[in-house]
């Protein structure tokens, strides 16, 4: 259906060139004509809408999602599409569903239980097919993580890989990318990636378009972390280096973002490209098990610690940790025993279970090892001034969910837990321009600067297709799989979200209507 979308200020891609009042023609594939004014006749299109002088953008494009395994299960994509998202990058912090091998296929299949999939792929491309069978509303791509590569070749134990294992693990790689695959992810806090040193990230990342990486320490050892990154990079010669959830974590390290973005900037100006991404919340959240004072595998953490002395032995570690448990929530977990304690602090809970806090959370992690944790250890205005940077992109950190409920009023799928699920793009947005940014800079760095990066097809730009031919080849040169029209209107006046940790499902404000892969999803503003 062809369709005509006029009174509207357009965001084209050029952060340069400003927005301009103007109209776009499209049908479900692509663009065919966008203009200043309304010169465009009404009987061109079976479809006429007023946009009542909102801004269109190009469809946002979250970098940072883990969305592998939920978009089997929610392939609607509620929370991505109405922030105004129409574009995943998944496979992120060292954690993809591929390539998959004897040695790695059961824990992947552990980690991820609540999905209850059927892991009967083996490289991107299989994966990637049994994807597609489940017809997403929004365009995905992924990067291969080093986790699951160690994994496939050397299992998860405490090891250095000998020479043929890390040859094996070259050229897996190299195969996942051939395939597709738009570069590799590092976890370096969790395992097996922890325990790679330095020489192994460095013979990965010489091999690889771009990278993206959860670095060893965001706290005590982040500038560290960051500096064996960088020199990583720059050895490989990479084309493109990014910083997951760039962040300083505890409060005796938020001192430490100035020297981390001048560190990111001496790297640029020695001839990388580097860029990061970020929430816009002061919570982070992940997995509990990094309270634990030993490496812990969270597939099998519940097991070992079924064993009374493992446990009274984490309680009382934990009990003596200095940790202020009333930083710590429980986000989420398929415990029976504590899943009604979602979005409660660890001292709420070890109050309400008559449990001292460090108790409380060993208790949680025997009940069930995945279960994740939210913690507040980041400071506000560091976090104001790494998302307002020019090199930021929003980048949610968090899964794909169904939203609606069934006709009892019971959720019909897994819920968010922390309120980034819903909310990054449209506060991203709103502090921005709260502090200053510029629209077109912010929609920028929202759609054309990530779209670019990581080479996807059909977003980034409100032109007609001819003109955007090319645009898009990023460090990943292989064609990405976005398909169809991508684009969000929206009221920069209101826009926001609602959403908290009490009600992390709310839906955002401000977002009137979204065309993602050539489909229309009104929304009420």
């Amino acid at each position: 259906m062809r369709t005509l979308l006029y009174n509207v200020w357009i965001f084209d891609g050029s952060p340069d060139s400003g927005l301009y009042r103007g109209e776009v023609l499209f049908d479900r594939e692509k663009i065919l004509a966008a203009g200043k004014g309304h010169q465009l006749t009404s009987s061109a299109a079976e479809r006429v809408i007023d946009g009542g002088g909102l801004v269109l953008s190009p469809g946002f494009v979250d970098v940072h999602t883990h969305c592998d395994a939920s978009l089997f299960s929610a392939p609607e994509a509620d929370n991505a599409v109405m922030q105004g998202v129409t574009h995943l990058v998944g496979g992120n912090c060292g954690l993809s569903l591929f390539p998959l091998t004897d040695l790695n296929r059961e824990h992947i299949s552990g980690l991820f239980r609540e999905y209850e999939l059927d892991l009967n792929w083996s490289d991107y491309a299989s994966f990637r097919s049994e994807l597609e069978k489940r017809s997403p509303r929004v365009n995905v791509d992924f990067l291969c993580g080093h986790n699951t590569l160690r994994a496939a070749v050397a299992g998860y134990g405490k090891k250095e890989l000998s020479g043929n294992e890390m040859s094996a693990m070259r050229r897996l790689l190299e195969t996942q990318l051939r395939q597709g695959a738009k570069g590799l992810s590092l976890g370096l806090l969790y395992i097996p990636g922890c325990f790679a040193p330095p020489e192994e990230v460095k013979y990965l990342l010489s091999g690889v378009p771009l990278a993206a990486a959860h670095l060893r320490s965001e706290g005590k050892q982040l500038l560290e972390s960051l500096t064996e990154y960088i020199s990583a990079g720059s050895d490989a010669q990479l084309k493109y280096l990014h910083v997951s959830h760039l962040k300083t974590a505890g409060r005796e390290n938020h001192g430490k973002l100035s020297d981390a973005l001048q560190m990111i900037s001496e790297g640029m100006k020695n001839g990388l490209s580097i860029g990061f991404d970020r929430y816009p919340y002061i919570e982070s959240r992940t997995s509990l098990s990094v309270i634990c004072p030993f490496e812990a595998d969270d597939a099998v953490l519940s097991d070992r610690l079924r064993d009374p002395a493992e446990f009274g032995q984490l309680c009382r570690s934990l009990e003596n940790s200095g940790r202020d448990w009333t930083k710590v929530r429980l986000a989420h977990t398929l415990s029976p025993r504590f899943r009604h304690y979602r979005g409660k602090s660890i001292a709420e809970i070890a109050a309400l279970e008559n449990l001292s806090p460090g108790c409380a959370a060993a208790a949680v992690l025997r009940e069930d090892g995945t279960a994740q944790g939210a913690f507040a250890g980041m400071n506000y205005d560091n976090m104001i001034e790494i998302i307002t940077s020019p090199y930021c992109m929003p980048g949610s950190d968090e899964g794909i969910f169904r939203l609606s409920r069934g006709t009892n009023g019971e959720d019909t799928g897994i819920t968010p837990a922390h309120p980034r699920a819903c909310g990054t793009f449209p506060e991203f947005i709103r502090l921005n321009l709260e502090y200053g940014r510029k629209l077109e800079e912010v929609l920028y760095r929202c759609s054309t600067l990530p779209a670019s990066v990581f080479g996807l097809d059909n977003a980034g730009f409100i032109r007609p297709a001819e003109e955007t031919a090319g645009e898009n080849t990023g460090a990943a040169k292989l064609p990405s799989h976005s398909k169809g029209v991508n684009l969000t209107l929206f009221n920069p006046d209101n826009i926001g979200s609602g959403a908290d940790f009490a009600n992390p499902a709310a839906e955002p404000e401000g977002i009137a209507a979204v065309w993602s892969r050539g489909e229309f999803y009104p929304f009420e503003i």
